[in-house]
C-alpha cells in the first residue's frame, strides 16, 4: 500500500491533469485470471538515462502499468532491479512485465531468460533491455550491441527469447497498428473488451502524434517467434535511414517452457490512466476508445505469458567453424567461416593458429564478439606468411568457442599441410577438441554434481517425495560394485534412496544432505560389509540417527550380500510379495546396472549367479523368498556367456513353475535395451526413461533407483554414441517418452549424445 500511496503522489507531482490521475473503474463483467504478476520498477533505468540527459520519464510509465493492473483486479505487485538476479524471487510471478527496463545487469539479463525458460512469463512493453549499466563505462560503450559488438543482441540475453534482430530506433514517426486476427492475444483482448461493454470488431490503434517506436525484424528460420501485431509507418521517420511500409509490431515467443510477449511501441502511453498524448480518448473505425483497446492488449498479453505452454522442441546453439586453405611456398592463407547450424544466435571469440613442424606456435589470430545468427555464414580472411615455409607439416587449427550468454561450446577444426600442398584443403572436425552442450531440450533432464557422491544426491533431490513414509535412507559405498547395485530393490521396498558414501569417511556434503530435517530421515540401512563400508561410516550413521536405527545387510561375498538383500525385501514386503526377482551375472555388473531400474520399480531382489551354476547362498534365498509365492518370474539380465543354460535349469528346480524371460543382447546396450523391451510390455513406462553409463557404474546405479520410482525403463551409452539397438528404442517410443534423464556429466553421455537424443524426440 506504501507503494502506491507513493507512485499516486509521484503521480499528482508529475501530471499537468489531476483528472487524469484517477484510476479506472474495473469492470464487473471481466474478472483477470488468477496469474501473479511483477511490475518492474526500474530505478536503474532512470538513473541511466538521467545520466545521460536522454530525458524519458521511465518510472512514471512503470508505475502506471502498475496503477492499471491494479484498479483492474490484477494480482500485482511492484518489484526492482535487485530482483532481477533472485531466481527464486522471480519464480514467485506467474509473468514479469518490463515497461522500459532500459538498463538492466548481466547477471539480471540471465536470470531473467532462465527464468523464462524454466516456465516463467515476459511482457515486455517496449524498449527492455538497451544496456548493461558500467560495463563499458560510457553512454555508447554500456549498450548491448557494442558490447557484444552484434545488433542481434540489441536486448541482451532475452535477445535469445525474442529472437528478432534490431535493426533501429525507428522515429520519431505516426504509425497504424493493426491485430494478427487469430491470435490469442488477440482474440483475448477482443474478450476483455466485449466483457466491458466495448465493440470488438476492429482494435486498430494510429499513433498521433508521433512517438518513438522499434524496428525489428524475426531471425529466419526460428520456429518461436510470431507476430500479433504488424505496425504501418504513417509519416516520415526522425534521424533514421529506414523507412519499411510494414514491419513487426508485437511478437510472441514460446522459449523453452516459457512464454515471452513484446511490444515495439508502447501501448502504455495510451492507458486510459496515463493518456500522455492524449491518444487514449481518440477513436479509431469501432467508436472505442483507444486507451481500452491497448489496456486489453496489455492485459491479454499478460495472461497469455502467464500460461503454461512453451514450444515444443528445443533449443539448439551450434556455432561452428571451418577454413579452407591455400597454401604455397611462401605461407598458409585462409578463408574462415562461421556457421551456425542451430536455431538461435550465437556469439564468441574466434581462433586461426598455426603451429609449425616443430609444434611451436607461430601464428594466433584472434578476433573477439563474432556473431551469426541462425542460418546465416560469415567469412574472415587471415593468414600466415614467411620468405619460405619450412620443410615438415604445419598444424593448422580454427576455433569458434560459443561464450555468450555462458554456453561454454567450443568448436574445433584441423588440417595438416606442408609447403606448397595447393588450394581448396579443407580442415576436419577435431571431436577431441570439440566440446560443450549444443543442444538444450527440457525434455533432458541431466543430475550430476563435481562428484560421484553429489551426482547420487542430485538424483536422489529428484526423486523428490521428501519426507517419504518411514524416513529410510539407503546407504552404499560407491566403490561397492556388485553390493551396491543390489541395493536398488530395497530402495523400491523402502521408497528409499539411495545414497553412496566412500569406504571410510562419509563425505561432508553427504553428511549434511543426510541430516537435512526437510528430507526426513530416521533410520538408514547399510549394504555391503566392512570392506566396503567401514565401521567408521557405521559409527557417524549410529551418531545421526541412533544406534538402533541404523543396521547393515552383507554377506561373506557378493552372492551372501545379494541374498541377504532378498531376504530382507522379500520380509518387508510380505504377503504383497508376488515372487519376482532379477537374475544377475555376479560377474557382469554392467547387465545387473541395467536392471536397477526395474528392481527399484518393482520392488524385486536382484540375485547373482555364477555362468554355469547358482552359488548356495543363491539357491538357498531363492528358494526362501519364492516359497508361498503366487506368480514366481525371474527376468534374466544378460545372454548365455553370462547367465548359462546350466544355472538357468538350476533355478527351474529351485522354484517350479518360475517364469524366465531373458534379456540378452549383442551387448551390454543391447541387453539394456532388451530389459526395457521386458519392462514395458509387463507395465514400466517410457515416460521417464533413464540413460545411463554402460561404463561408469555407480551413476548408473543411482539412476536406477530414480528412474525406477517413476516406473520408468534404463537405456544405456558409452558415453559418446548411441548403439543402434538404443536408437531404435527411442525412435520407437519417441511420442511416449516425456522426459529423458541423464544420470551424471559428460563422463556419462556427452553433449553430442544428448543431442542426438533430442533430435529423435518429436
Amino acid at each position: 500500500m506504501r507503494r502506491l500511496i507513493l507512485a499516486v503522489i509521484a503521480f499528482v507531482l508529475v501530471t499537468p491533469s489531476f483528472a487524469l490521475m484517477v484510476p479506472a473503474t474495473a469492470e464487473a463483467a471481466y474478472t483477470p485470471p488468477a496469474h501473479k504478476v511483477a511490475v518492474v520498477r526500474s530505478t536503474a533505468s532512470q538513473a541511466w538515462v538521467d545520466k545521460y540527459n536522454r530525458g524519458y520519464g521511465i518510472l512514471t510509465k512503470q508505475d502506471r502499468v502498475f496503477e492499471w493492473l491494479l484498479s483492474q483486479g490484477w494480482d500485482v505487485e511492484q518489484i526492482g532491479d535487485a530482483d532481477l538476479s533472485d531466481l527464486a524471487k522471480l519464480k514467485q510471478y506467474d509473468a514479469v512485465v518490463c515497461m522500459w527496463v532500459f538498463a538492466m545487469s548481466p547477471t539480471a539479463a540471465n536470470t531473467l531468460t532462465r527464468y523464462v525458460g524454466e516456465g516463467g512469463g515476459l511482457v515486455t512493453l517496449y524498449a527492455s533491455p538497451r544496456v548493461a549499466p558500467g560495463v563499458g563505462g560510457s553512454e555508447l560503450e554500456d549498450h548491448w550491441a557494442r558490447i557484444l559488438n552484434y545488433e542481434g543482441w540489441e536486448w541482451g540475453p532475452l535477445s535469445e527469447i525474442n529472437q528478432t534482430y534490431f535493426i533501429d530506433d525507428f522515429g520519431a514517426i505516426k504509425y497504424r497498428v493493426n491485430p494478427v486476427w487469430g491470435h490469442p492475444i488477440i482474440s483475448g483482448a477482443a474478450s476483455i473488451l466485449q466483457a466491458r461493454g466495448f465493440a470488438a470488431g476492429d482494435m486498430t490503434l494510429v499513433r498521433d502524434p508521433a512517438s518513438w517506436v522499434e524496428l525489428p525484424r524475426m531471425l529466419s528460420g526460428n520456429k518461436n517467434t510470431e507476430q500479433f501485431m504488424t505496425m504501418t509507418a504513417l509519416s516520415t521517420a526522425t534521424g533514421s535511414n529506414h523507412y519499411p511500409g510494414t514491419h513487426p509490431g508485437a511478437v510472441t515467443s514460446k522459449y523453452l517452457d516459457g512464454r515471452s510477449a513484446y511490444f515495439y511501441w508502447s501501448p502504455t502511453d495510451m492507458l486510459p490512466n496515463f493518456n500522455q498524448d492524449g491518444t487514449a480518448n481518440k477513436t479509431v473505425s469501432t467508436g472505442v476508445k483507444q486507451g481500452q483497446i491497448a489496456a486489453a492488449l496489455i492485459e491479454s498479453a499478460i495472461g497469455w505469458a502467464a500460461d503454461t505452454g512453451g514450444r515444443p522442441g528445443v533449443i539448439t546453439r551450434d556455432g561452428r567453424t571451418y577454413a579452407q586453405l591455400s597454401v604455397f611456398q611462401d605461407g598458409i592463407y585462409a578463408s574462415q567461416y562461421t556457421q551456425n547450424f542451430g536455431d538461435v544466435s550465437v556469439s564468441g571469440t574466434l581462433a586461426f593458429r598455426v603451429y609449425d613442424p616443430a609444434g611451436r606456435l607461430v601464428r594466433n589470430d584472434v578476433r573477439y564478439k563474432i556473431g551469426v545468427e541462425p542460418g546465416a555464414s560469415n567469412r574472415y580472411s587471415t593468414s600466415y606468411t614467411t620468405g619460405k615455409l619450412a620443410d615438415g607439416y604445419y598444424r593448422v587449427e580454427v576455433e569458434y568457442v560459443t561464450s555468450y550468454p555462458a554456453y561454454g561450446r567450443t568448436y574445433v577444426e584441423t588440417a595438416y599441410v606442408r609447403r606448397g600442398a595447393g588450394t581448396n584443403i579443407r580442415t576436419a572436425r577435431d571431436s577431441a577438441r570439440t566440446s560443450g552442450q549444443v543442444v538444450f531440450d527440457p525434455r533432458i533432464d541431466r543430475y550430476s554434481g563435481p562428484d560421484t557422491y553429489r551426482t547420487a544426491l542430485a538424483l536422489a533431490d529428484a526423486a523428490g517425495g521428501y519426507p517419504r513414509p518411514g524416513g529410510y535412507v539407503i546407504i552404499a559405498s560407491a566403490s561397492g560394485g556388485a553390493d551396491a547395485l543390489v541395493a536398488s530393490s530395497l530402495c523400491g521396498a523402502y521408497d528409499a534412496p539411495l545414497v553412496l558414501t566412500a569406504k571410510d569417511s562419509i563425505p561432508s556434503t553427504v553428511d549434511s544432505w543426510l541430516r537435512s530435517s526437510a528430507r526426513g530421515f530416521d533410520t538408514a540401512i547399510i549394504v555391503g560389509g566392512t570392506g566396503v563400508v567401514s565401521p567408521a561410516v557405521e559409527n557417524r550413521l549410529k551418531t545421526i540417527f541412533g544406534a538402533e536405527d541404523v543396521k547393515r545387510l552383507w554377506g561373506a561375498d557378493r552372492y551372501g550380500t545379494a541374498a541377504a538383500v532378498a531376504r530382507d525385501v522379500r520380509g518387508r514386503l510380505g504377503a504383497s510379495y508376488e515372487g519376482g526377482m532379477v537374475v544377475a551375472g555376479g560377474l557382469a555388473l554392467v547387465d545387473a546396472a541395467a536392471a536397477s531400474a526395474v528392481a527399484s520399480g518393482k520392488t524385486w531382489p536382484i540375485v547373482y549367479v555364477r555362468q554355469g551354476s547358482i552359488p548356495a547362498a543363491t539357491a538357498s534365498v531363492v528358494s526362501e523368498i519364492s516359497s508361498g509365492t503366487v506368480a514366481p518370474e525371474a527376468w534374466i539380465a544378460g545372454g548365455p556367456a553370462v547367465v548359462g543354460s546350466a544355472a538357468t535349469a538350476q533355478l527351474r528346480q529351485l522354484v517350479p513353475g518360475i517364469v524366465l524371460k531373458r534379456a540378452g543382447g549383442a551387448d551390454r546396450y543391447d541387453t539394456a535395451a532388451k530389459l526395457a523391451d521386458i519392462a514395458y510390455a509387463d507395465g514400466a513406462s517410457w515416460a521417464v526413461t533413464g540413460m545411463g553409463s554402460g561404463k561408469i557404474l555407480p551413476e548408473t546405479m543411482a539412476l536406477g533407483t530414480m528412474v525406477g520410482r517413476a516406473n520408468g525403463v534404463m537405456l544405456l551409452t558409452d558415453g559418446r554414441a548411441l548403439t543402434s539397438s538404443t536408437s531404435a528404442r527411442l525412435t520407437t517410443h519417441r511420442s511416449r517418452i516425456r522426459s529423458v534423464v541423464v544420470g551424471g556429466g559428460t563422463s556419462i553421455a556427452n553433449h553430442d549424445v544428448t543431442a542426438r537424443i533430442s533430435g529423435i524426440l518429436p
